[in-house]
């Protein structure tokens, strides 16, 4: 098992009041704070982060002087750990959850399925849920062939919180951010698909949310406007026009026209890109492109 650096975490705990608890596999640290408890958990890139480990959306909820308790892992076993349960249920008979006014959950791919799978734990919560896995115990969801791995590290036969699709109806407003391209992602999507539901899905974010707000630079934006549920499908539509000034969202569209044999549609598309940012890597691919349009005579 990797060695994890949680002693930030652990001194400000200490220094704060908080909670710190640490298991063999988690560690869950709660920082007070005023108006709204963020709760963030690891996704599988977050796990790889050097240096001090800080929980999912630290920076953006202490800068707001928001109440945070981080889930972090140290291995990606999508929070299947009774240890971890117990702490996690602990925090709630203890009224942890109860002494906001507002409470979000927050995270990416398997951060977004601990977000959605233990909502529970304090109905009418706000949940924020990036690419979700439903679950991915194979008996509910043979598509899922992702993570075969994770379903190694932990008992997903039976237990509590094995399946968010039963949990999340207790949320109160539920943001869900797609890619419609990723089938497994479509197909977890109407598992949890409910009335207390917002989905937004835009095509080639790929399953990696979060990277692809960033390089557009709305990220911050979209996740605070969905935590503190004041995000609109309008709002959603309009930072994504910032997709035009994102490299890696460009050349997958350009990519895709090239595929379906749109040379001429493709090299028009990426000249555009380059009017918005003038990139090497846009002015490669229109050299690439014309130079194949030419060995095709168009």
């Amino acid at each position: 098992m990797a060695s994890y650096d949680f002693s930030l975490m652990q001194k400000l705990a200490a220094e704060e009041g908080g909670e710190y608890h640490e298991t063999e596999n988690h560690v869950v640290v709660h920082l007070p704070g005023q108006e709204r408890l963020l709760v963030g958990f690891d996704n599988v890139a977050w796990t790889r982060e050097e240096g001090p480990r800080k929980p999912w959306a630290y920076d953006l909820g202490r800068k707001r002087g928001w109440g945070i308790v981080g889930v972090m892992c140290k291995r990606t076993d999508w929070f299947r750990d009774q240890a971890l349960f117990d702490i996690l249920e602990g925090m709630r008979d203890r009224g942890v959850f109860a002494a906001y006014p507002e409470v979000s959950m927050y995270g990416s791919s398997m951060g977004a399925f601990g977000a959605c799978v233990f909502s529970s734990l304090a109905p009418g919560c706000t949940v924020v849920a990036f690419s979700p896995q439903s679950t991915i115990a194979p008996d509910i969801v043979p598509f899922e062939s992702r993570y075969d791995r994770a379903r190694q590290r932990a008992d997903w036969t039976q237990g509590d919180y094995r399946d968010a699709a039963d949990n999340l109806p207790a949320a109160g407003k539920v943001y869900i951010v797609h890619d419609p391209l990723e089938p497994e992602d479509v197909a977890h999507l109407a598992r949890l698909r409910g009335k207390n539901c917002e989905v937004f899905g835009w095509k080639h974010l790929t399953h990696k949310v979060p990277p692809s707000f960033k390089r557009m630079g709305i990220l911050k934006p979209m996740a605070l406007e969905m935590l503190d549920g004041t995000m609109t499908r309008a709002r959603f539509f309009k930072l994504l026009r910032n997709r035009k000034i994102a490299i890696p969202y460009a050349t997958r569209l350009i990519e895709e026209a090239v595929e379906k044999g749109h040379l001429k549609l493709a090299i028009a598309a990426a000249e555009r890109a380059r009017l918005y940012k003038d990139n090497w890597k846009i002015r490669q691919l229109i050299k690439d492109l014309k130079e194949k349009a030419e060995e095709q005579g168009i």
